[in-house]
C-alpha cells in the first residue's frame, strides 16, 4: 500500500476523535495518473449528497506538496491509483477483487484510503460502452463517489465493520455503483455518523506544570 508520508502522520492524529460538528472535515485528493474533471465533479456531488444526513461538511482539496504545511481540524486522505476516467479500459475484474481499500494498524482503522480506478473502469465497462458513452464521465464518477463514501463510512466512523445494506454493505453490484436511483447509507449507519459528530469541546486552559 502506498502511503503520503507528508500528511500521513497529521492524518492519524484524527483517528478515532469525535468530530466536531461545527468544522467541516477536508477531503485531501491524490491521483497517480490522469483523470477526468467531470467524473471527479460527478464522484464529489454523490459523496456530498450520502454523507451530508450524517452531518458533514466536506471540503475537497487536491494534495500538493503545501498540504502540510495548512491546519484542518479534522481530515480524511483519498489516493487514487490508476486513471479515473471513462474509457481506453480492457481486462475484467477477477472475483473477489477489491476496488478501494481503507488503511488499518495494529486493528486500528486509519483517515487513509487507496480507491483501484482501473479496476473500477474494468467493473463498470458494460455500463459506459454503447448509447450510454456520451453519459460515461458522470456514471464513472457516481460509482467513483459510491465507492468513495463507503471508505469513508470507515474512516470517519473508525471501525472495520460494514453495514447491512445500503452504501456500507461489504460488496456492491456494478448496478448499485451506477445506477441513477438513489443508493445511500442504513439508517443505522447513518445514526452510527451523527453519533460521532459531536459539538466542539470547549478549550481548556492549559494544566500546570507537575512540580
Amino acid at each position: 500500500m502506498t502511503h503520503v508520508p507528508v500528511v500521513f502522520g497529521l492524518a492519524l492524529m484524527f483517528a478515532g476523535l469525535a468530530r466536531p460538528a461545527s468544522q467541516p472535515v477536508a477531503v485531501l485528493m491524490q491521483f497517480d495518473a490522469p483523470y477526468s474533471g467531470p467524473a471527479l465533479q460527478a464522484m464529489r456531488r454523490e459523496v456530498d449528497s450520502i454523507l451530508q444526513p450524517a452531518g458533514y461538511q466536506l471540503e475537497w482539496h487536491l494534495l500538493k506538496p503545501d498540504s502540510a504545511s495548512r491546519e484542518y481540524s479534522d481530515l480524511v486522505v483519498v489516493h487514487c491509483q490508476g486513471r479515473c476516467e471513462a474509457g481506453g479500459v480492457s481486462g475484467t475484474v477477477e472475483n473477489g477483487q477489491s476496488l478501494a481499500s481503507t488503511a488499518v494498524s495494529d486493528g486500528r482503522v486509519l483517515p487513509f484510503s487507496e480507491v483501484h480506478c482501473d479496476q473500477v473502469r474494468r467493473f463498470i465497462a458494460a455500463s459506459m460502452a454503447g448509447p450510454a458513452a456520451s453519459h460515461s464521465p458522470g456514471i464513472m464518477g457516481r460509482a467513483l463517489g459510491r465507492i468513495v463514501a463507503h471508505e469513508m463510512f470507515h474512516m470517519l466512523a473508525a471501525t472495520g465493520q460494514h453495514g447491512k445494506r445500503g452504501v456500507a454493505r461489504p460488496s456492491h453490484t456494478t448496478q448499485e455503483l451506477v445506477s441513477g436511483r438513489e443508493f445511500r447509507l442504513d439508517t443505522a449507519d447513518l445514526h452510527l455518523l451523527q453519533a460521532i459528530r459531536r459539538p466542539a469541546p470547549a478549550v481548556l486552559e492549559d494544566p500546570p506544570h507537575a512540580r
